[in-house]
């Protein structure tokens, strides 16, 4: 059963947020198809994918007070966490195999020490894969293809640069020029920021 609206998806949390694990199950039935989407997306693995979505979900159980209905949809704040539950196991795969003494490394380090703008949680905490699609079709092809590199293929700023043969600082630019365009356009489509 799909919760059709605010009321239904509020109600089906409440229960969650009481102990109720078959609301929990049906709140899974309803998401876990586009929560796996994203994550195999990212993780091109579908096995890597399935257990990220399971922990996002199994994590939600435990502590479900982390969401707030107030704040936005369900479907918009798991999304931006199966997000960074996806980035975080790309990040720890390639960081078992880095040295920290390795002066090459200390960019990337420092980078992921880095909090970023507050625009990029902003962004990408409203996913909503279609309404995302639209957005970054929109955006110029090399905002769109770093973005994409950025968040669906987890690589870092450095990386990007790297790879692309652009300089850092044009990367970290167009990125955030970037995600600042698609949350112009996320708010024009009316699509509630979730935190």
């Amino acid at each position: 059963m799909k919760p059709d609206n605010r009321d239904e998806e509020r109600l089906l949390i409440s229960r969650v947020q009481s102990g109720d694990f078959a609301a929990l199950e049906m709140l899974y039935e309803s998401y876990n198809r586009q929560a796996f989407g994203l994550a195999l997306r990212i993780l091109n693995s579908p096995e890597a994918a399935e257990d990220a979505v399971q922990d996002v979900f199994l994590r939600f159980w435990k502590t479900p007070s982390h969401f707030d209905p107030q704040k936005g949809r369900f479907i918009t704040w798991l999304l931006g966490v199966v997000h960074n539950q996806c980035i975080d196991q790309l990040r720890r795969k390639s960081n078992n195999s880095v040295s920290l003494d390795r002066e090459e490394n200390q960019e990337h380090f420092s980078y992921l020490a880095d909090d970023g703008p507050p625009v990029e949680e902003e962004v990408w905490l409203i996913i909503q894969r279609g309404i995302v699609r639209q957005a970054l079709d929109k955006l110029p092809t090399e905002q769109r293809r770093l973005i994409e590199l950025a968040y669906f293929k987890g690589l870092t700023r450095q990386e990007i640069a790297t790879t692309t043969g652009q300089p850092l600082s044009t990367v970290k630019h167009r990125i955030q020029q970037g995600l600042l365009k698609l949350k112009d356009m996320m708010q024009a489509m009316e699509v509630e920021p979730g935190v």
